[in-house]
């Protein structure tokens, strides 16, 4: 059952006014959003949720929250009738009502990509890709004869165009394939959201020729003894190293991201044996049985872990931290760049990373033959087949775990004879 409030912020500025907040509850989830109206607190009746009649601008506001409750809850029971809401899009569409986007100027696809941008209540992360996919948008334009001295319009976003821009990022820019595949679903994020908005009817950008192109990176793991060398390491000569090496390690033994290092703490333990809190991206609520590696640095942090730094720095320190460790074993890595197929080989602590946490657990828990459906509840797979093309396991490893299983099949017929 969803529900609409208003409520006036506890804090307010150096004269005294308030910004008058709305609060959008559904699910147990709680979602608040500021109105961009501000009053004094002597104003507000906190029984009506509303400015009291007395005071001068009370129409004004009072119909502007009046428009937006009525827009609020129009667009959750149309938008989410057959959807499970998310959260911060359920933010970010409130937001979006709130704070509309302005007219687009001949249907302006670029002024569009860049306005939404800036209103996207999306993830730092996820905002850098935009801001990145918009200015090749820029120089694509730049440089072309066609749209040089014109807008490109939504119109303008077709088939030609797909095959023009991925020419441009593959040979102009050089970029990899993946890299290329993730501009380009940036572009269908835009052109779906302004579709969504009527500001266009152009569809080519579902079309299957407008794809997102991916390819099987070589990203490696660190398997359970490369682990147990990290967690031996003595880096007792480096506290700022020793707290890196922690983190990462309570990222190779829960699955977690990243985001989630630092979250954990002691409530979020119970029956002793299992960690059960809120993921950051996709707010899913997760349980993971604590392995012996994340209880001891638990309680060596009295279950209050430190706080992550900047994922650049954390990857620079991971990857000396390796190095320290012994992780040299050679590794290739493959990718199609400028359209060429470039093979390039690794000592394996060159590439360690944040992200290798989470793939050296679901990979590792795999080869422990834990049934995939298991791994997914926790890395938040939402298919096997996209499970399967993100763990890491070799011709070799497949074999051996084949093998084991035979093994143990074959085990108590044997003792029987």
């Amino acid at each position: 059952m969803a529900k609409l409030n208003f409520y006036l912020n506890n804090k307010g500025d150096n004269e005294g006014n308030r910004n008058i907040l709305l609060y959008f509850s559904f699910n147990g989830i709680r979602v608040p959003v500021s109105t961009n109206e501000t009053i004094k607190e002597k104003a507000w009746n906190a029984n009506t949720q509303r400015v009291r009649t007395s005071y001068s601008a009370s129409k004004s506001i009072n119909d502007r929250l009046d428009d937006i409750a009525e827009k609020v809850k129009k667009m959750f029971r149309a938008d989410f009738r057959e959807v499970a809401p998310r959260k911060e899009v359920v933010k970010e569409k409130i937001q979006l009502i709130i704070n509309p986007l302005e007219e687009i100027g001949s249907k302006d696809f670029i002024s569009f990509a860049e306005q939404f941008e800036k209103n996207s209540n999306r993830k730092k992360e996820t905002k850098k890709n935009y801001v990145q996919s918009i200015n090749h948008l820029k120089a694509y334009k730049s440089q072309s004869n066609q749209f040089k001295k014109r807008p490109l319009t939504f119109n303008d976003i077709d088939l030609n165009f797909y095959n023009e821009f991925y020419g441009y990022l593959e040979q102009k820019v050089g970029l990899a394939k993946n890299s290329i595949g993730t501009h380009i679903k940036v572009i269908k994020v835009f052109m779906k959201e302004a579709f969504e908005r009527n500001l266009h009817t152009n569809v080519s950008f579902k079309l299957s020729g407008f794809k997102v192109v991916t390819e099987e990176t070589d990203a490696p793991f660190l398997n359970a003894e490369e682990l147990k060398k990290i967690y031996e390491l003595d880096l007792s000569g480096s506290a700022k190293y020793d707290r890196i090496r922690d983190l990462f390690l309570i990222g190779c033994w829960t699955g977690l991201r990243y985001s989630d290092w630092s979250q954990v703490h002691k409530g979020n333990v119970y029956n002793n044996d299992y960690l059960r809190l809120k993921t950051i991206k996709g707010d899913r609520v997760v349980v993971i049985p604590l392995h012996r590696y994340v209880r001891k640095i638990l309680e060596k942090y009295n279950y209050d872990l430190p706080p992550v730094i900047s994922n650049q720095k954390l990857n620079d320190y991971l990857k000396e931290i390796s190095k320290l460790a012994g992780i040299d074993d050679n590794v290739s890595n493959s990718m199609t760049k400028a359209g060429v197929r470039v093979s390039n080989t690794f000592e394996k602590w060159e590439k360690v990373s944040t992200h290798t946490a989470r793939r050296s657990f679901a990979t590792n828990m795999y080869i422990m033959n834990v049934p995939s459906l298991t791994i997914m509840a926790i890395t938040g797979h939402k298919t096997e087949k996209a499970f399967l093309r993100y763990i890491k396991v070799s011709p070799e490893q497949h074999a051996s775990k084949l093998l084991k299983i035979w093994n143990e099949q074959d085990a108590p017929q044997l003792k029987a004879v």
